[in-house]
């Protein structure tokens, strides 16, 4: 089998846990400023906040983006982008406007 995710920042989503993993993101004006994780463990500065979101989506299998897209000049492009981090930051804000 042909696989595009080597090497990549998330695992399998079907090597991922079977449970639920709980923690909260906390947002002022749109901005995540701080998570907390079902451990306890409490991050505030911006970037630390970022890699432990990417540890959270890669150890659950959560950040993998496959497109196929057209483009301008008629030919078809296909990218693979692996974002964790972004992909578990970007739910919040989608659920909330729905």
């Amino acid at each position: 089998m042909l696989t595009y995710w080597f090497p990549s920042r998330t695992i399998d989503p079907v090597d991922a846990p079977n449970k639920p993993y709980e923690f909260s993101v906390y947002f002022e004006k749109g901005i995540p400023v701080k998570v907390v994780t079902e451990d306890k463990k409490e991050v505030t500065d911006s970037l630390e906040l970022f890699k432990l979101l990417n540890k959270i989506g890669h150890d659950n299998g959560v950040g993998r983006v496959d497109i196929v897209e057209n483009r301008f000049i008629g030919l078809k492009s296909r990218g693979c982008y692996d974002t964790p981090g972004l992909c578990v930051i970007s739910l919040p804000p989608r659920a909330a406007a729905c």
